[in-house]
């Protein structure tokens, strides 16, 4: 069956170590309607060198370059999606990877139930030893959303044949604030439990970074989702305990 282009956007920033392992992972895909635009998002290692040796020999490959760091993946993200040309948009970071049967899996399902937004499983990993995995539910709605993240971005895909045009707000947790904002429209996201992709859990991902980022949940709970404080503060902490025990083994 033919499916339609799946646009891969990945956003890169000092990536020279393992951004070769994750585009492997693209063209490895066993749905070759695939394009892949990579972000080099100011690096100062050799991420931009590596990119172009790899779009070399695949004409699906193609790099943008931003002349300094943004501080963050909404901004490469953004500038990729304006000039992508897939149906359906995919992410994946220049660290994490994915298992090659996970466009087709996504892209068959979404084309045979309609649907505008899905998800996957996946595991983490760190080095060459597997944390644990994360299954999402079969049906995400707004609710379900606001009790845990269980849409991994290196999972999402998007058919923006029906969503429309999109962007990734400038906030930390962009992903988590544009799934949010996604379903509250109406939106819902469709998850498919197969474990199709590989989170590399860095020494930024401990669990006391995840504390330090509570600032960044409560803004998306009171600022954009508008909740009162007591609620928004409330949803934090939710979310702290879930991130300490997020990963089944």
């Amino acid at each position: 069956m033919d499916y339609p282009l799946v646009s891969v956007i990945m956003p890169a920033f000092n990536a020279a170590r393992s951004i070769r392992e994750a585009v492997e992972s693209v063209r490895r895909q066993t749905l070759s309607s695939w394009e892949l635009v990579i972000v080099d998002d100011g690096s100062s290692d050799d991420t931009a060198g590596i990119v172009k040796s790899l779009a070399a020999v695949d004409a699906r490959i193609r790099l943008l370059t931003m002349d300094r760091p943004s501080g963050g993946p909404a901004a490469p993200r953004n500038l990729a999606l304006k000039t992508v040309s897939g149906r359906f948009v995919a992410f994946l970071d220049a660290d994490d990877i994915w298992l090659p049967e996970k466009l087709e899996v996504q892209a068959r399902i979404m084309s045979e139930q309609g649907a505008t937004i899905s998800c996957t499983g996946y595991y983490a990993f760190s080095d060459d030893r597997r944390l644990g995995t994360l299954v999402p539910p079969g049906s995400i709605s707004y609710r379900d959303l606001l009790r845990a993240n269980s849409a991994g971005c290196l999972t999402v895909m998007l058919d923006r044949g029906s969503i429309g045009d999109i962007a990734f707000p400038d906030c930390g947790h962009e992903d988590y604030a544009l799934w949010l904002e996604l379903v509250r429209a109406g939106h819902q996201i469709v998850g498919i439990p197969d474990i199709l992709a590989g989170y590399r859990v860095s020494a930024m991902s401990v669990s006391g970074r995840k504390w330090n980022n509570l600032r960044y949940f409560w803004h998306i709970y009171r600022y954009r989702e508008r909740f009162g404080p007591v609620a928004s503060a409330a949803f934090c902490v939710r979310y702290a305990l879930g991130a300490l025990r997020k990963y089944a083994v």
